[in-house]
């Protein structure tokens, strides 16, 4: 335990400081001076950062400049701990007038079997609510509600009625395919003409595998131009934000990083 200042706004812990984008972002935080968060940048390995996490001298870490995605989330899970170890990952995914997308599992769990893709489903959609979003969830397939047949449409189609059972007052479709996901008119024509519920477009999309959703994420990202935030990994004990970040951040990039984590350790504090 510690005697910080709880009413104070999250501590964001960077143990990279050699990096040269988190350099240049230390600088460009140092001119800003954000009053939302503050930034401690320390030269630590992961162990010792996720340490200070656990001891609550930090509200979150921010990981990944210089370590492979695979040991930021292995060290996760194993000093800070994961229930039933469904640690996941989502994207916070934006485009200047586009709606904000959540992408989930696009890091960590290559194929997920019916009781894990509901997990990465209720973590994201949390998740969502606590970046002030409604979640209304989507589960991703090569078929649309039945239009096509294989044990990976079953898996879906199993998650998709097991959320709905747990969470009915969420919004939820499934199976789909991407085009009827994002796109009201396409699902008309693959739903014998039913539009979403309420016109409720989903932000919350699960794909069935980790091919999909890394590869899903990075066309968004390259050729889409949406802004991809993350992997921020979810699911950790106490929700703790011990997060990741690509080798090639920018400074840029990371600033829209620390605002997003900021605003999930905000929220976590206050749970």
């Amino acid at each position: 335990m510690n005697d910080r200042d709880q009413t104070a706004g999250p501590i964001i812990l960077l143990p990279e400081v050699d990096d040269p984008s988190i350099a240049a972002f230390l600088k460009e935080y140092e001119l800003k001076s954000p009053g939302d968060y503050s930034i401690r940048a320390e030269k630590l390995d992961l162990v010792e950062a996720a340490d200070l996490l656990n001891r609550g001298e930090v509200d979150a870490v921010i990981v990944g400049a210089t370590y492979p995605s695979k040991q930021v989330f292995l060290t996760a899970i194993k000093q800070i701990g994961a229930p039933n170890k469904d640690a996941s990952s989502f994207f916070v995914m934006e485009k200047a007038g586009q709606p904000t997308l959540f992408l989930a599992d696009c890091a960590v769990n290559p194929d997920p079997g019916t009781d894990l893709l509901v997990r990465i489903a209720e973590q994201t959609a949390t998740n969502a609510q606590k970046l002030g979003q409604t979640p209304i969830v989507a589960f991703l397939s090569y078929s649309t509600v039945g239009s096509a047949g294989g044990p990976s449409v079953e898996k879906v189609q199993a998650a998709v009625a097991k959320f709905k059972q747990l969470h009915p007052e969420t919004v939820t479709y499934g199976e789909l395919q991407w085009d009827a996901a994002t796109d009201e008119a396409v699902y008309k024509k693959k739903n014998n003409g039913q539009g979403y519920q309420d016109g409720k477009q989903p932000n919350v999309l699960i794909f069935p595998n980790l091919d999909a959703g890394n590869i899903g994420y990075k066309i968004l990202e390259r050729q889409g131009g949406y802004t991809a935030i993350g992997p921020l990994t979810q699911g950790l004990v106490n929700d703790a934000n011990f997060h990741d970040l690509s080798r090639g951040v920018s400074p840029q990039a990371l600033e829209k990083i620390c605002q997003t984590v900021a605003k999930l350790a905000q929220t976590s504090k206050h749970e």
